[in-house]
């Protein structure tokens, strides 16, 4: 049972999509690549474009960026507020027994995924780099905490705001659900830069916004996004005090 039209068309949701795109992309390849520039130039230390703050930063900005665009956009409608505009009106404690429900399904079709594509890759000769989240935590402690912190308590909020409800509500009316779901995955997973991890990334993005679709809510999806987080945070923690080298 959906919760409200998923395919309502308001000027907010019009635009939304647009406003995601943009805010993922200055602060996923243009930030880094500026504050790089701006390092090597002298004009900031270093350890700003690489440093666990730069990690932070990345995961604070876009926050930052869409609760502004959600408070400021599309003022000519009258909405329930700020929480609609985000996607987060409705909240129901069920919704955390959803996603603690889907979450080992996602997680087990992920690792299969994933073991089968490397498989694939290795016995192909596609060559991969160690995917982005790896290369941090193997940096330093300072750099795993910030990952850390980015990944289980910022990403999911941001992510499934961006991508599941405004990119996603935005190509509905135009292009129909499985079009509008496969670009918002396909651009859930490229934002990720990693070969390597890309099918079972799109696997969670198609995954999340079914489980958006009919459920009507994106608590769900967050709790889903975060609990598959959280488990890949605490294994890389294993595996680091087990001496495993990224």
């Amino acid at each position: 049972m959906h919760s409200r039209s998923h395919s309502e068309s308001t000027p907010w949701r019009q635009v939304a999509g647009w406003y995601g795109i943009a805010i993922l992309l200055v602060c996923t390849l243009v930030l880094p690549q500026l504050l790089q520039l701006l390092a090597g130039m002298g004009v900031l230390p270093l350890s700003w474009a690489s440093g666990p703050g730069m990690i932070l930063l990345g995961s604070l900005l876009p926050g930052v960026l869409l609760l502004w665009c959600a408070v400021h956009g599309a003022p000519s409608e009258q909405p329930r507020g700020m929480w609609l505009r985000l996607g987060l009106a409705g909240f129901r404690w069920r919704h955390l027994g959803t996603g603690l429900k889907w979450f080992p399904v996602v997680y087990i079709g992920n690792a299969v995924i994933q073991a089968v594509w490397q498989l694939c890759c290795d016995r192909l000769g596609i060559s991969y780099d160690v995917p982005p989240t790896l290369q941090v935590a193997g940096m330093s402690e300072w750099h795993f905490l910030a990952l850390a912190a980015s990944a289980v308590l910022l990403a999911p909020w941001i992510e499934e705001i961006l991508l599941r409800e405004w990119l996603f509500g935005s190509l509905l009316p135009a292009v129909g659900f499985w079009w509008a779901a496969l670009a918002a995955s396909a651009f859930f997973a490229v934002l990720h830069m990693t070969l390597l991890q890309f099918p079972c990334l799109l696997f969670l993005g198609l995954f999340l916004q079914l489980l958006y679709w009919h459920t009507g809510s994106l608590w769900p999806c967050i709790w889903v996004h975060m609990l598959n987080n959280l488990t890949s945070i605490v294994l890389l923690q294993v595996f680091r005090l087990a001496g495993v080298e990224f």
